[in-house]
């Protein structure tokens, strides 16, 4: 399942990975900024803003290490 569901994503243009990334990001950022850090909803909202763009870059960062390494052993097993 979760082999599964990976490729998938990696199969997303990088296009529609940043945009789904990015929103994910905003909407946990804000709603752990207004929730259990009681920051006002302009404030939040800002705090969401910066701290989404920083997560859906190490997302991104992230999803391309993974799929390199995955290729890397998919290989490794063809040659076998």
């Amino acid at each position: 399942m979760t082999d599964r569901l990976l490729r998938r994503w990696e199969g997303l243009s990088t296009p529609v990975q940043v945009v789904v990334a990015f929103v994910v990001s905003v909407l946990f950022m804000f709603l752990l900024h207004v929730g259990p850090f009681r920051q006002p909803l302009g404030r939040a909202l800002g705090y969401a803003a910066f701290w989404g763009v920083l997560m859906a870059g190490g997302i991104m960062v992230a999803t391309r290490a993974e799929q390199a390494k995955r290729r890397a052993a998919d290989e490794q097993r063809k040659k076998r």
